[in-house]
């Protein structure tokens, strides 16, 4: 029998979510901060070692649409089960591994779930709020973002130097464990909505906007990762930062994204396609300057990670409202398409970086990534063919900026 929706918002379901959301994030980013510890217990290079963050990112992106769409007609507390304890034995996994190939393995298992789960997140807390409550609850869930990128990596990556890297993923393994036992005795019975969305993949990508905003979402991601998944290395070796000191300069890069929430609500009343544009060049330009900094500059490098972490959280959210302005029966897919660039960008800039800092200086992966970077800008900024404006709708960004805060 179908469930039916109540009016009552199930808070305690929603806030189950939020912690998995946050143990995802969590799961998928705290390998930037702790590259080192993993690469030197494995005797690899480090460029070699990043190759764990490409192969989870470009699972998420393959499991956004195709594994979602399989499972879609699974009923949704059930899905959630089995991908919360799949996800659990991975990361358990990765902890146990002897070698970096299992850790590739688990990771590559682990980021499966990761896929599906922030596919069918949405619709979910859609589903589980009440009519006046809708967007507050989404807001918290998806703050889990911020949480676990202000909090949750910088508290990682001090707990790796303390207790080693292994203890990290034993601990995001053993809360995902609790998550699915309180799922499985508090969360409702929900059955699927979902049709998949494959069906629509063709006429989405001939649509003028999606064609300019996809490649553009890529290459941008491309640039950040390409640096992003190195930054431990651009503050230690080129800028001198210690490193019992990089747990800080994550939680500044984390903070400025919170920071860049707001200032993201304040570009309302601008064309976002440009706010992306200027956006994209200005991170551009503040990385190409941390390969120009040297040791004793650390007040100039933290003024960069802010602007830095200020930056791709505005970037995300002007991307993520383009989308919106679509049509609202092709948003779900669209979204779908754009998890999966996005993705392909964070894989396709970890491996690219991982090339450069294992047979070029450090200062490369800088100079690359804002390369990629202002080539995102100028496709974004590439004026569109059509009158597609008239189509679109107005998407308010202070809502977008709501529902990315906690």
């Amino acid at each position: 029998m179908r469930s039916t929706i109540k009016n009552e918002t199930d808070w305690f379901s929603l806030l189950l979510l939020t912690i998995a959301a946050i143990i995802f994030v969590t799961a998928e980013l705290v390998p930037v901060g702790i590259l080192p510890e993993i690469s030197t217990s494995f005797q690899q290079p480090i460029g070699k070692v990043g190759l764990m963050v490409t192969s989870y990112a470009w699972t998420v992106a393959l499991s956004a649409v195709f594994i979602t769409t399989w499972l879609a007609p699974l009923e949704r507390r059930m899905l959630l089960l089995i991908i919360i304890f799949l996800f659990a034995i991975a990361n358990l996994t990765v902890a146990c591994s002897p070698s970096l190939t299992i850790l590739f393995i688990a990771r590559i298992i682990g980021a499966f779930s990761h896929g599906v789960f922030w596919s069918i997140v949405g619709p979910l807390c859609m589903r589980l709020s009440g009519q006046s409550t809708k967007a507050r609850a989404t807001a918290i869930v998806f703050g889990g973002i911020a949480v676990a990128t202000v909090m949750a990596v910088p508290a990682g990556t001090l707990l790796a130097q303390w207790v080693g890297w292994r203890f990290v993923f034993v601990a995001i393994a053993f809360i995902s464990l609790m998550i699915g036992v309180a799922i499985a005795l508090r969360f409702p019975k929900l059955h699927s909505e979902s049709r998949g969305c494959l069906g629509q993949l063709p006429e989405l990508i001939r649509h003028p906007l999606l064609r300019q905003l996809l490649p553009a979402t890529a290459l941008a991601l491309t640039g950040h990762f390409c640096a992003f998944t190195y930054i431990s290395l651009l503050l230690g070796k080129n800028m001198g930062v210690a490193h019992t000191h990089l747990a800080f300069y994550l939680f500044l890069f984390g903070a400025a994204g919170v920071i860049g929430n707001i200032l993201a609500g304040m570009l309302a009343d601008r064309q976002l396609r440009h706010a992306c544009q200027w956006v994209m060049t200005t991170m551009a330009i503040v990385i190409m300057l941390s390969a120009c900094l040297s040791a004793g500059t650390d007040i100039l490098a933290a003024l960069l990670v802010v602007v830095w972490g200020a930056g791709i959280c505005i970037l995300t959210i002007t991307l993520q409202s383009l989308i919106l302005t679509l049509p609202v029966h092709a948003t779900d897919a669209a979204s779908a398409l754009y998890v999966s660039m996005f993705n392909m960008g964070i894989g396709g800039g970890a491996l690219l970086g991982g090339i450069i800092v294992d047979h070029l200086p450090i200062q490369a992966v800088a100079w690359v990534g804002s390369a990629i970077l202002l080539a995102a800008a100028l496709i974004v900024g590439w004026p569109i063919k059509t009158k597609i404006n008239r189509d679109l709708r107005t998407v308010n960004l202070n809502q977008i900026s709501e529902r990315n805060n906690i």
